[in-house]
């Protein structure tokens, strides 16, 4: 009876503890998925994490399997189990185990080691098209975590040093793309491997490194834009300041356009005057002379009048001489 009382108490405490923990098993989870993601930022590959996840998950789930569902099935009679708990924790627990032992056999079937690629593209023009981010992509659509790509010069050519890190598979396709794809505008003379042993830093740090290139490049722009508006709006000050005096000008030679066109008012009026007095004193001449003109028309027509009837006299009476000497009656 005490054996059975002692055995009964120690699986009667385990399996309260273990219940316990279902409580904490999404910090365990996260803990361990941290854990797994720490060893793949530190270098390990992909299947060095499953591997160690899905072998702690394996451990902790068979255990807390065992526990929970042997006293169900009646091996430890004496051990008390909440039935509750069992139907709410034995299918967490179960599919726990399914998934650690589908990562402990990915990682079984996956190599240990990872591969380090560089690889050196020279040409006339492979800096400034976006070579490094062609290759970038491609590296992240592979499933690649550790990628760097830059741009030297070398005897006088241009020269771009790429420098991967991944399984085999994802090293092979990288090599099949980069000999058989290229940016628009690239020329490329010469594309060769090699292995290569140092520090690949992560995607993440060659992107954050990339922003800071670009906006290394553009800072200089921005400065010589900033200097040219500045030069610009320089410019535009003197042409405005020119613009008012121009302006300044205009408003002289308006002013003396006016003062001008008063003047001719005034001379207009003068000689409007004038020509009125003028006009009516002409006039007045022309009567004068009109009516001193007609008087002596009308005078010398009566002189030529006279005048004539006394030719005509004359001639009459020497006709009539004539025609009595002739002796025509």
């Amino acid at each position: 009876m005490i054996k059975r009382s002692n055995s009964s108490d120690y699986f009667g405490t385990l399996s309260f503890l273990l219940e316990s923990a279902q409580f904490l098993w999404p910090v365990a989870h996260i803990l361990i998925n941290g854990l797994s993601n720490y060893i793949i930022d530190s270098g390990a590959s992909l299947c060095h994490a499953l591997f160690f996840g899905g072998l702690i998950d394996l451990i902790f789930g068979w255990a807390v399997l065992y526990v929970q569902c042997v006293p169900i099935c009646g091996i430890f009679r004496h051990c008390p189990t909440s039935a509750p708990a069992y139907r709410f924790f034995a299918p967490l627990a179960l599919s726990k185990v399914s998934r650690s032992i589908n990562q402990f056999l990915i990682g079984k079937r996956c190599p240990y080691s990872t591969m380090k690629l560089e690889v050196r593209i020279i040409g006339q023009s492979v800096h400034q098209i976006g070579y490094r981010v062609f290759l970038l992509n491609a590296a992240i659509e592979l499933g690649c975590r550790r990628f760097s790509a830059q741009n030297l010069i070398e005897d006088g050519s241009q020269l771009l040093v790429t420098r991967l890190e991944g399984d085999e598979m994802q090293t092979d396709k990288f090599k099949e793309f980069v000999q058989t794809q290229r940016p628009a505008g690239a020329e490329v003379t010469e594309i060769s491997f090699y292995d290569y042993q140092g520090h690949v830093m992560s995607v993440e740090d060659h992107m954050h490194i990339s922003m800071v290139e670009q906006l290394n490049k553009g800072i200089p722009a921005l400065l010589r834009i900033d200097d040219k508006q500045g030069k610009m709006l320089e410019k535009q000050d003197g042409m405005l300041d020119k613009q008012d005096q121009m302006l300044e000008k205009q408003d002289k030679m308006l002013d003396k356009q006016d003062q001008m066109l008063a003047k001719l008012d005034e001379v207009r009026e003068d000689v409007v005057g004038e020509i009125r007095a003028s006009k009516e004193a002409i006039v007045s001449e022309l009567k004068e002379t009109r009516d001193s003109h007609a008087a002596d028309i009308k005078d010398l027509r009566v002189d030529l009048r006279s005048y004539l009837d006394d030719k005509l006299g004359k001639i009459e009476n020497d006709i009539v001489l004539i025609k009595a000497k002739v002796g025509l009656p």
